[in-house]
């Protein structure tokens, strides 16, 4: 087998590292909630027991993968799994990364609709059912509706060891190309499905905030449990996207690197949910604590306080809310410093680096057509975006804590200064959402639609027309944001904001209804992208598959915006119920840290992603000169939008995939 096509070993070792230390505390999680569910009734919930099934998911998928794939180097090991290979030995190998993944989708359906149903339609005659179904009722449908789902996958069974040295398997190309295609579309359905029930949800919370009681704040607190857990489904959606295509284009290599990259993956989805149990289940916590060190008080006391409705409970409660009242008025409110350090951290590293690609993009401007195209322009514009966000965010935030800056800041508050502070956070998020959005359209109309009346008018847009558009568009939409002007600093010491609750609560609002349609529009397109790209494989030039090298650098950077939306989702969460205690302040405080992603991804994301320029940026920093016949290639492949190929080419192409209708993988 060629060395370029050996999958990368760091993904293991990646993968390895995490298991050293979740391996053990998940099973540690699992333990502890099968004891709880022995001792209280609450425990027994449809909620837990769907959990725990999801639990014992992830722990078949992580000990199935180990001892079907790494444990397969061990010499006897080995020896054996190569004689009986034909024993669907080969065949478990490959098919269990499917089937364990279909498992754990419909697992996360089953608990997001359980939380949609418990909380917006408590007295529903289908969630009462849902509530008091049966131990073993759960169980048969956690099971048996992914079972059923993975029968195309798990009647195939033509597989085969390459060799006993190396232990690849060999599969089809068809079955690569349909299982990829069939593991694309699962992970779609559950995100879309998850995502409509818990915006569905959220909806539901905002308009009940004020009537929510503290058992249904609990069962949202739960509700948030899993959303994060459904973040992880996400990113497994990026990275079967880039495996279906690059399958679909028969791309050998790319494949390769991916599969390299699964056991990462696929730790990844596993081991995020006991973090989450941990970090944001704090009753089953408690309890986890208290049985790690035998300390049955606490364990007991925990349960009656969660299962009782006698007076100790109330007692309990006003002892908890008076606490809180005490703590919003001490300094533990006051919002923690590493996210602004770590925000400095990376622009170090990166703002420079953003500097230097920006510097490069308008020489490159001006030497050739190439850059001048309508692409480019919407992306220097988008470099423009990034780096005033990350200016204005350093000069009215980090720099207003300088003895004679804080001075003047605060003496000429009311010139807009502490106005700015704040209303800039949002106008220039409403930048960058519409310009993601207009790249995103700009590659869907140029790959699909290429000789339609608006792609042609699109792509000979002047540049001015292409700037008044990206700036006026998203300054319209924040004229609500930039005319409020009632901010004030609370004194010179802290140069803290003072803004309105009810500010807050529309502002917050309004990034995630925008945000939120950011990531639709943008997802939309590029699923009518690429399953125009899956239809059109075979007949795409070289010319058309460029263009879709720089539709992924989009893609890439579209990801940061699906975690800012996560970001004020919860920020919206706290300024709706209007929390001031710790959780808002908290989610405050990360603001540099989710400013600083969504602006410093782009330059790698051209870096990596876009070869012609990082090879002008590597050309820039090492001070030669730009070699004009390459620009001048990338001119006519980036204007070139034909679907044709020679004859000769698309021949050979054939015939290479004739000869070899096999991939072989590790």
């Amino acid at each position: 087998m060629n060395n370029s096509l050996e999958p990368p070993q760091w993904g293991f070792y990646v993968y390895y590292g995490m298991s050293i230390v979740s391996l053990p505390l998940y099973l540690l999680i699992i333990v502890c909630l099968l004891c709880l569910r022995g001792a209280y009734a609450v425990y027994k919930s449809t909620f837990y027991s769907l959990l725990l099934q999801h639990c014992i998911a992830d722990m078949f998928s992580m000990l199935g993968y180990i001892l079907l794939s790494p444990a397969r180097a061990i010499p006897q090991i080995r020896q054996f799994y190569f004689e009986y290979q034909d024993y669907y030995i080969a065949a478990a190998t490959y098919n269990i990364i499917y089937y364990t993944l279909y498992i754990r989708c419909t697992g996360i359906i089953f608990l997001s609709l359980q939380r949609y149903l418990v909380i917006t339609l408590p007295h529903w005659s289908l969630t009462t059912k849902v509530q008091k179904a049966e131990n073993w009722k759960i169980i048969l449908v956690y099971w048996i509706t992914p079972t059923l789902l993975s029968i195309v996958v798990l009647k195939d069974t033509d597989f085969k060891f390459d060799g006993i040295e190396k232990m690849a398997i060999n599969a089809s190309k068809e079955i690569i190309q349909r299982n990829t295609v069939m593991a694309l579309s699962v992970v779609s359905t559950t995100c879309i499905v998850s995502s409509l029930a818990y915006g569905a949800l959220f909806y539901f919370v905002r308009k009940n905030s004020s009537k929510l009681s503290k058992s249904l704040r609990r069962e949202v607190h739960l509700a948030f449990q899993v959303l994060v857990l459904l973040l992880a489904f996400f990113a497994i959606l990026v990275f079967y996207a880039f495996l279906n295509y690059f399958a679909q284009t028969r791309n050998d290599g790319p494949v390769f690197y991916m599969r390299g990259l699964y056991p990462m993956a696929n730790g990844f989805l596993s081991y995020i949910n006991p973090f989450c149990i941990l970090c944001l289940n704090q009753d089953f916590t408690r309890k986890l604590i208290g049985l790690v060190t035998c300390n049955v008080n606490e364990v007991r006391g925990s349960g009656k306080a969660t299962n009782s409705n006698k007076k100790v409970n109330v007692t309990l409660v006003q002892i908890e809310e008076t606490r809180r009242s005490v703590m919003n008025n001490s300094s533990d409110l006051i919002p923690p410093k590493w996210p602004l350090k770590a925000f400095y951290g990376m622009s170090i590293v990166s703002f420079p680096l953003y500097f230097t690609v920006f510097v490069c993009l308008l020489r490159l401007r001006c030497l050739s057509k190439a850059y001048s195209t309508t692409f480019y322009s919407i992306l220097l514009q988008h470099c423009i975006a990034d780096l005033l966000a990350m200016f204005l965010f350093f000069f009215t935030n980090s720099v207003r804590t300088v003895p004679g800056i804080r001075e003047f800041y605060f003496e000429y508050q009311s010139y807009y200064l502490a106005a700015s502070s704040y209303n800039h956070i949002y106008y220039f998020l409403y930048i960058r959402c519409t310009g993601i959005v207009f790249l995103s359209l700009q590659r869907y109309l140029v790959i699909t639609c290429p000789n339609s009346i608006i792609t042609h008018k699109v792509q000979h847009a002047s540049k001015l027309k292409i700037i008044l558009v990206y700036w006026i568009t998203p300054t319209l939409i924040s004229l609500v944001v930039l005319t409020d002007t009632n901010f004030q600093y609370d004194k010179l010491e802290t140069m803290a904001i003072i803004a309105e609750q009810s500010v807050i609560k529309r502002n917050t609002l309004m990034a995630l209804i925008v945000v939120g349609l950011t990531c639709i529009f943008c997802s939309l397109a590029y699923g009518a992208l690429f399953y125009y790209v899956r239809k059109h494989t075979s007949g795409m030039s070289k010319n058309l598959r460029r263009e879709l090298h720089l539709a992924f650098q989009v893609f890439v950077l579209l990801l940061a915006f699906f975690a800012i939306l996560a970001y004020y989702g919860f920020q919206n969460y706290f300024s709706q119920i209007s929390n001031t205690g710790p959780g808002i302040f908290y989610m405050r405080a990360l603001y540099p840290v989710a400013n600083g992603l969504l602006s410093y991804i782009n330059p790698y994301c051209i870096l990596i992603l876009n070869r012609d320029l990082a090879r002008q940026v590597y050309r820039t920093v090492t001070c030669h000169k730009y070699k004009v016949s390459e620009v001048q290639v990338s001119v006519n492949a980036s204007q070139s939008t034909k679907h044709s190929v020679t004859s000769r080419k698309e021949g050979s192409r054939r015939g290479e995939g004739g000869a070899n209708q096999r991939v072989i993988f590790a």
